[in-house]
């Protein structure tokens, strides 16, 4: 196994970091916005509640795509930790080797790719918040 340097370490580490701060803080804007925007659909009788389902609905997508990024994660870790528990693991032939890295950047992709869908969808819960309390009044 390859190791490396404590530079290398320590950015890889704080990258890690960085991505699970994002992803906290996107899921605890989406879980203010499904409480506010559910409770308002009851609560405040000029919003749409179309508008207010519609933002609910894509907080819930949102926070969906970030679970799934945490478990992509934990699954890395898992599998990682495996073989270095394997005593075989090291006599990967090159082929097994290969399939390894292929499998683990296609998640990786994904990981990308639902991260930057929430990244979208947060746009569009801000703009239908705008057009929530536009419609209600709220400008």
């Amino acid at each position: 196994m390859a190791t490396q340097s404590p530079v290398s370490t320590h950015f890889v580490s704080q990258t890690l970091q960085s991505n699970f701060a994002l992803w906290n803080a996107l899921l605890t804007i989406n879980g203010i916005m499904i409480s506010a925007f559910g409770i308002a659909v009851a609560a405040v009788p000029g919003v749409r509640s179309f508008y207010s389902i519609l933002l609910v609905g894509l907080c819930g997508l949102s926070i969906l795509l970030l679970v799934l990024n945490f478990f992509a994660v934990k699954q890395l870790y898992l599998t990682i930790g495996r073989k270095l528990q394997d005593p075989n693991s090291a006599d990967l032939t090159p082929q097994a080797r290969q399939n390894d890295i292929r499998i683990q950047n296609r998640r990786h992709r994904w990981v990308q790719c639902r991260e930057n869908v929430v990244l979208v969808l947060l746009v569009a819960e801000a703009v239908l918040i705008g057009v929530v309390l536009w419609s209600s009044g709220g400008f």
